[in-house]
């Protein structure tokens, strides 16, 4: 099969050089081969032919024409991975670029300069002959991959780009979803398939059992069966006092406070909630002080709505607990 353009897939692959080293590499529950540069223990989110999650040119052309859980092997040349080499990205330039810390580089140290990344070739005399060109330009790279899954329902689509984002704990890339977002908006009170029969069911749930209508019919001014109202009223006030001793038992609000301390120590599972086209995405403890994350926040809201158009809106929740109590 064909994936359409800006398809979202989720791939494992090793990427080798000519000489078997291998560059570059994700593999699902895997160990990193060893001496390799870049590794991800999770297979790589990418989107087909699209800018949102690249991959190299050559490698992209390679995945559109793959199947789901078909190894496949294919060499992609210099000019579709990296480049060609250039000689005139090879540039002298004098040490003073390389900031107050020049005295420090030496051969073979990688420095940036007017936001480009090179290699020092050589040096002396107060001159540094840096390589810009990338690492890889001119080398043929071979890709052996499987693409594991396609992101196809909502529910995958709004999981996958959550944890690609850092955003969603304890994710399985390969598990089955078993609902799309579009069905749990049906089943929450207020949905679209809902009706005020099935709202008046929880209510009456939540009431003991006792019919709503039943109440609203009844006048609260009314006196009560035998002419004893005052009598009913004071009954009733004697029912109240009783709600508030029980509001106020000890042992109900030790298990509440148990409750809470329970809550407080689980992750959220998911870590999000989707209501009436409203995700509410519960922002991991361990991302609270990452200087980038409101950069991530901005860049995946965007990715949501693109990839799930139905979403309305979309809001981050950071929880802070008080470490005193």
């Amino acid at each position: 099969m064909a994936f359409e353009r800006g398809s979202l897939i989720l791939v494992e692959y090793a990427a080798r050089l000519d000489d078997g080293t291998v560059i570059e590499a994700a593999n699902h529950g895997g160990d990193a081969p060893e001496g390799v540069r870049n590794f991800s223990s999770e297979p790589k989110l990418v989107s087909v032919g699209d800018p949102s999650y690249p991959v190299l040119r050559g490698f992209d052309r390679a995945l559109a024409d793959a199947e789901v859980n078909a190894p496949r092997t294919v060499t992609i040349q210099p000019a579709d991975a990296y480049g060609e080499r250039r000689r005139d990205k090879v540039k002298m330039i004098t040490a003073r670029k390389l900031g107050k810390d020049a005295d420090r580089y030496t051969v073979g140290d990688t420095v940036e300069v007017n936001n480009s990344t090179g290699v020092i070739l050589s040096m002396g005399s107060g001159r540094v002959r840096v390589d810009f060109n990338h690492i890889f330009a001119g080398k043929s790279i071979t890709y052996e991959f499987t693409v594991l899954k396609q992101l196809e329902s909502d529910t995958d689509k709004i999981e996958g780009l959550l944890a690609q984002a850092g955003l969603l704990e304890d994710y399985d890339p390969l598990h089955e979803s078993g609902e799309d977002p579009d069905e749990l908006d049906d089943l929450t009170p207020g949905g679209e398939d809902s009706t005020d029969e099935d709202l008046d069911a929880v209510l009456k749930d939540d009431l003991g059992g006792e019919d709503l209508d039943d109440d609203l019919d009844e006048d609260p001014d009314a006196p009560g069966e035998g002419g004893d109202s005052a009598d009913d009223d004071l009954d009733d006030d004697e029912d109240l006092d009783d709600l508030d001793d029980l509001d106020d038992d000890e042992d109900d609000e030790d298990d509440l406070d148990d409750l809470d301390d329970e809550t407080a120590d689980s992750p959220a599972t998911p870590g999000y909630t989707l209501a009436d086209g409203t995700l509410t995405v519960a922002v991991p403890p361990s991302l609270h002080r990452d200087p980038k994350l409101q950069d991530k926040k901005y860049l995946i809201q965007m990715d949501l709505f693109r990839f799930v158009p139905h979403l309305r809106v979309v809001r981050f929740l950071e929880t802070y607990h008080n470490a005193a109590i």
